[in-house]
């Protein structure tokens, strides 16, 4: 038997976008309560710098907010010492990365890099040590994604029209 030697990644329709939104609100809206009550202060202080690049990054340099984004919620993801939920939330960002990056070169700056952005409130909840406002936080973020899903229905409309 030989191994495979490459990775095909499917083109995601609105449909499967939808679906990996779903299963993210829930799984990393849970992993974000836990890192609520385990996180440390270096763990904290390395999530408060990925966003400070995060928000550098956005107005300028939309593949660097990219990197950016995917870093924070892996980051957020680790500090909750959840190993599974971090391989299963990394299966739909392997699924998802050229979307995302293709997504982020066609943002407005404004709306990614607003002092509004969810992660701010994340890093509040976590802050606070308060696992529901950190997971309505992070879940929020992701909901905010279905302006992805709508973009992506409307990339799909302009093709076949």
């Amino acid at each position: 038997m030989k191994a495979a030697t490459a990775i095909h990644v499917p083109e995601l329709s609105a449909a499967n976008l939808d679906e990996i939104q779903r299963i993210r609100i829930h799984l990393e809206g849970e992993a974000a309560a836990m890192a609520a009550e385990r996180i440390t202060k270096l763990e904290l202080a390395k999530l408060e710098r990925i966003q400070a690049d995060f928000h550098n990054a956005a107005a300028v340099d939309s593949r660097e907010a990219a990197i950016q984004n995917r870093l924070f919620h892996f980051a957020l993801i680790s500090a909750a010492r959840a190993p599974l939920i971090l391989a299963t939330v990394g299966n739909m960002w392997v699924m998802m990365g050229p979307l995302l990056r293709r997504f982020h070169e066609e943002m407005p700056p404004r709306e990614l890099g607003s002092r509004d952005h969810k992660h701010f409130e994340v890093l509040d909840g976590l802050r606070e040590r308060n696992p529901e406002k950190t997971r309505q936080a992070i879940q929020a973020d992701i909901k905010w994604g279905r302006v992805m899903i709508d973009w992506v229905e409307r990339k799909a409309e302009s093709l076949s029209a």
